[in-house]
């Protein structure tokens, strides 16, 4: 209803209790009784201007990737209150997770996957600081609705061995696009899930002690008489991940959930499969626990039920299906 083009995305907002869809030509906000409260039309050499849209609950707005390589901020009836660039180097953004934690957004698509806060302007000091973890008053003393003296800036960037880098003027490479990722906000722990491979990233607070090592080291080699740009902290930002798991199952992966308490993964694929694994805290290696669910198609979504005893599995063959998560 409402839409001449096949709708791309639909995302809702449980504060309003309302839900926005995004379509190639527009994006309409709605009540749930299928009233329209607003719509935004894309200019009209512009398919697909928005390519993701997400609801922050923690400041009731909606924050948009576009074409113009900026994040769009809309309050909750789609005014524009903000936007800010984040260049070149981010590529098409496919995807958008915030982060409620560190007030961050984790950005995903062609250039890989990265994590943004919005800060005031920085001094190069500054950036070095916040590499390394930071989050002083600096951090504090704006929000993501201030149009003035503030900025995105990258404060990690994961390595992932599938991602190449991007072409002249952030020119798409395919092989560098990130198809999917899911945050534990408990656990601060991201998976990123290519092909049938799966990998882990710490984004939150202890990332510190990495970047602090590397400043140290950057430290040491400037007293040694190697040259160092202290305005390139990107470098110091780069994090690999804390773990790698190849070939869970043998079609992609496209979902994934986790129970911080046991070191439960639950992953589930376009080969049908659910399976729940265990992830062994000293070792860092993954022991497959069981295979799950009767679907006959491919998985879309896996949750963990909140008496976090059960696992919600959804498949393309149209069934939801619930399973104990022990038995």
């Amino acid at each position: 209803r409402g839409h001449r083009n096949p709708i791309r995305q639909c995302t809702y907002n449980s504060t309003a209790r309302c839900f926005i869809s995004v379509d190639e030509r527009s994006v309409k906000l709605w009540r749930q009784n299928g009233d329209e409260i607003a719509s935004l039309i894309f200019p009209p050499n512009q398919l697909c201007f928005i390519t993701t849209v997400i609801h922050v609950q923690e400041y009731n707005l909606y924050f948009a990737a576009a074409l113009d390589r900026t994040l769009k901020v809309y309050d909750e009836r789609m005014n524009l209150i903000n936007s800010l660039s984040w260049g070149k180097e981010a590529g098409t953004i496919a995807i958008l997770t915030f982060n409620p934690v560190r007030d961050e957004l984790i950005t995903a698509g062609a250039g890989g996957v990265k994590v943004w806060a919005c800060v005031p302007d920085l001094t190069e000091g500054q950036q070095s600081y916040y590499h390394m973890g930071g989050k002083s008053s600096m951090h504090n003393s704006v929000t993501w609705r201030q149009r003035k003296k503030t900025m995105l800036f990258k404060r990690l960037e994961l390595e992932l061995p599938f991602v190449k880098a991007l072409g002249p003027e952030g020119s798409l490479n395919e092989e560098s696009w990130v198809p999917s990722l899911y945050l534990n906000v408990d656990s601060q722990l991201l998976f990123v899930f290519y092909s049938a491979n799966l990998y882990t990233f710490d984004v939150g607070d202890h990332i510190k002690g990495l970047a602090s090592d590397r400043l140290k080291q950057a430290d040491q080699d400037t007293g040694n008489g190697v040259k160092k740009n202290i305005g390139d902290v990107g470098n110091w930002a780069k994090v690999p991940p804390l773990n790698t798991w190849t070939m869970l199952h043998s079609q992609p992966i496209s979902c994934v959930a986790y129970l911080p308490s046991r070191h439960y993964i639950i992953t589930g694929a376009r080969d049908s499969m659910v399976k729940v694994w265990r992830q062994k805290p000293q070792t860092g290696t993954m022991q497959m626990m069981r295979t799950i669910g009767s679907h006959t198609k491919s998985i879309v979504t896996v949750a963990l039920h909140p008496n976090g005893n059960s696992i919600l599995s959804c498949s393309l063959d149209g069934s939801v299906q619930m399973w104990s998560l022990y038995t």
